[in-house]
């Protein structure tokens, strides 16, 4: 392997006479003396090391120095060591958006947004159902656009939070699936009297009887008290 033509070796910045890696992102240990922990010199001879992929599914490989291991992705030595190493907030982009080309011609640095925009326009980014943790499929999310239950109500139907609700209502999220439906208005403010504005705001009293007496949810007295809306008026 280390006889194929067009094939240069550098070593590998932080790495220099331990590890080298050639422009196709074949990795090699140095031959060097190494002193073992009984006082004895060993030689170790130069060898091929063995690529391994990660679990973001990444080419790696690991390092060792004074008994201590490290896994490094092919990617970021090939830059280090043909291109410069990376500054601080600059990531490796795949250009083709496959993580397992790492010719040189594919690899550039940018922003950790440059990455993203990538990953969006390649289709790998997750979004929406694919992204972690997500609680909600679009066919909920277009359930939820088309409600006209009150957001508590919907809140606790599909166990998210109120604002995460009022989100998706206002196409603030997943727009890309809701677009198109117009079942959903902001409500118009209305007017309270003095006397319900004093209840508004007397927090000695429980919120759902506030919100019992004055025919409103839970939701619009928050925003009420958050927003100042009623001393406005």
């Amino acid at each position: 392997m280390t006889n194929q033509p067009n094939l240069i070796w550098k070593p590998i910045p932080g790495w220099i006479g331990y590890y080298s890696i050639s422009n196709l992102g074949d990795i090699k240990a140095e031959g060097r003396i190494v002193k073992s922990s009984f006082g004895r010199f060993n030689k170790l001879k130069e060898r091929i090391i063995k690529i391994q992929k990660d679990g973001k599914g990444y080419l790696k490989f690991m390092a060792f120095r004074d008994g201590k291991g490290k896994g490094i992705p092919i990617h970021q030595a090939l830059m280090w060591t043909f291109v410069g190493v990376q500054k601080k907030g600059i990531e490796v982009r795949h250009l083709d958006g496959n993580k397992l080309n790492n010719s040189l011609s594919n690899l550039k640095y940018g922003t950790k947004s440059d990455n993203m925009q990538d990953a969006i326009s390649h289709g790998t980014f997750p979004l929406h159902e694919r992204r972690p943790g997500s609680k909600l499929t679009r066919f909920q999310a277009i359930e939820i656009a088309k409600s006209t239950d009150k957001i508590g109500v919907i809140a606790k139907k599909f166990r998210i939070t109120g604002a995460t609700v009022i989100a998706i209502k206002e196409r603030r999220s997943w727009k890309d699936f809701t677009e198109g439906i117009v079942f959903y208005k902001k409500r118009i403010p209305r007017k309270f009297s003095e006397e319900e504005l004093k209840i508004i705001f007397d927090r000695s009293r429980p919120r759902s009887k506030i919100c019992e007496q004055l025919k409103i949810d839970i939701w619009q007295l928050k925003s009420i008290r958050r927003n100042n809306i009623a001393l406005k008026q």
